[in-house]
């Protein structure tokens, strides 16, 4: 084919250009992808008297990338809902691992115990320091008309926080 063209100065600059369009047909036909490469043609002057190219068919081409394209955004969903379950599945991990460790912490010292005071105080300790609550404390419940509670045992963490029956979860 040879053709004049003036896109943005094509054919003044004299290179080889590359086009590729979507050409839209009627209702209920699918469009086609075209490519069209061309060259100069020079005369014995070297002033381009014009184009040789070639359109090409890529249609089958472009609808292979568009479908690559989508099982790439599929992909990068799943990735990102399996990270997401991984994040999940990692912090019940730890919680698991801290809880496992606390018991046999508590175990530990439950076997090294001498009174029954001191055992109550170390396992409220063993609850903040190994199990990462803010604090540990034991109540009895007291056999009287109130049903009253009385505080034993307990251990705060270092932060010492302010607790209000408002705002414990």
């Amino acid at each position: 084919i040879t053709r004049r063209l003036d896109d943005g100065g094509v054919i003044v600059q004299g290179v080889e250009f590359e086009v590729e369009w979507r050409v839209n047909l009627p209702p209920g036909v699918n469009p086609r992808w075209l490519i069209r490469r061309a060259c100069p043609v020079r005369d014995e002057g070297g002033t381009v008297s014009g184009y040789l190219g070639l359109s090409i068919d890529i249609t089958e081409q472009k609808l292979n990338e568009i479908h690559l394209q989508h099982y790439r955004d599929d992909l990068k969903g799943m990735v990102a809902e399996q990270t997401a379950q991984l994040v999940v599945a990692n912090a019940e991990q730890q919680r698991l691992n801290r809880a496992l460790r606390l018991l046999s912490d508590c175990n530990v010292t439950l076997a090294h115990a001498r009174d029954e005071d001191q055992l109550l105080v170390d396992l409220c300790r063993l609850v903040v320091d190994s199990g990462g609550y803010l604090l540990g404390s034991v109540w009895f419940t007291q056999d009287d008309p109130q049903r009253s509670m009385r505080l034993v045992a307990r251990y705060v963490s270092g932060t010492r926080p302010e607790l209000a029956w408002d705002n414990i979860t």
